[in-house]
């Protein structure tokens, strides 16, 4: 039963109205491609008070650079891992 419960979750998030709608917003003009620079962030969620996701976290993104951050639970053995295009 659990694994029903599951899918029916998978669907309705699925299904669900994206506050931002996609195809909104402006492209950034080619003059103004430049890094993206994270410095000393610190992140927790809101309702997981105390429970730090990122603790001075830095971060370089070069132009054309693909990136995607995958946290993994604090009772992992293992912290969050940054996978990039060449990764």
């Amino acid at each position: 039963m659990r694994g029903i419960g599951a899918g029916v979750r998978v669907f309705e998030v699925l299904d669900r109205t994206p506050a931002i709608p996609y195809g909104v917003g402006e492209e950034v003009p080619k003059g103004h491609l430049g890094t993206i620079k994270f410095h000393r962030v610190h992140f927790e969620y809101p309702s997981r008070k105390g429970i730090q996701i990122l603790k001075d976290f830095n971060l370089e993104i070069g132009v054309g650079e693909s990136v995607a951050i995958v946290y993994v639970s604090p009772t992992a053995e293992y912290p969050p891992r940054l996978m990039t295009d060449s990764s």
